[in-house]
């Protein structure tokens, strides 16, 4: 008998880790994140997520979801920078998808970068925001650096 539930503990066990392993990969948002890499060894790292609204609708025609991407400005000593995020509003069906609404937010998270001319647009299923960031030194300007988020959604609901 104490054999039998020594066994039936190291399968229980052996099971219990094994879900373990397989449940972890699917909770990594590596699909919905880019990597933009530059020679002075800076980088950009975008990442497309949901977002909270009423209108993530379902109806027999057509659905609409609300989703954002940002990218994120890091130096070449990981330190985060500044940020470009746009929020778009698509709807879509399995014929066709339209960007309904774009919306853009940039802010600096040092004291050396300004954000200025944020904007944001859209144009068939794309939501694009725009913003220029720039890094002083006293009243002097370093450098200049002008992204743009866009985020595109297909018509079965696949955003990139």
């Amino acid at each position: 008998m104490k054999k039998l539930l020594t066994f039936l503990l190291a399968v229980i066990i052996s099971m219990s880790f094994s879900n373990l392993v397989f449940a972890f990969p699917q909770t990594l948002p590596l699909s919905n994140t880019e990597y933009t890499y530059f020679p002075d060894g800076s980088y950009i790292i975008s990442v497309i997520a949901d977002e909270p609204s009423n209108n993530n609708l379902y109806t027999t025609y057509a659905r609409t979801a609300t989703k954002s991407k940002t990218s994120t400005y890091y130096s070449n000593s990981n330190v985060k920078l500044w940020y470009v995020k746009v929020t778009g509003t698509f709807t879509y069906n399995t014929k066709t998808s339209t960007c309904t609404n774009s919306k853009v937010s940039a802010e600096s998270y040092s004291n050396t970068w300004k954000i200025s001319n944020k904007s944001a647009s859209k144009s068939g299923s794309t939501a694009t925001a725009s913003a220029t960031a720039k890094q002083y030194q006293g009243v002097s300007v370093l450098q200049t650096k002008q992204e743009t988020v866009k985020l595109t959604c297909d018509k079965n609901g696949n955003f990139s």
